[in-house]
């Protein structure tokens, strides 16, 4: 609400825009969370494997929550297209 108050922004505009990135943090938690005792590893592979899959979990749901809440124009839709016109074959 500080935020809010202080920029002139609602609060629907604030929650609208971060709603995608906090629920695919939750969704990185939860699943990295269950990795933890899958496997026998020492503390330093483990943790390379949760930062590893971590990425990919948080990215992966973040664009499929974009993309679930209509492809909005936003910061991933700027990424996606920056990839698309930087590929080396189109």
């Amino acid at each position: 609400l500080l935020v809010a108050n202080r920029c002139q922004v609602a609060f629907g505009q604030i929650i609208n825009v971060i709603w995608r990135p906090v629920i695919a943090g939750l969704v990185m938690f939860i699943a990295l969370i269950n990795i933890s005792g899958l496997w026998g590893l020492g503390n330093w592979s483990l943790l390379t494997i949760k930062v590893l899959f971590g990425a990919v979990f948080y990215i992966l749901s973040v664009l499929v929550l974009w993309w679930l809440a209509g492809r909005p124009i936003s910061a991933e839709q700027l990424l996606l297209s920056s990839i698309r016109n930087n590929m080396p074959f189109k």
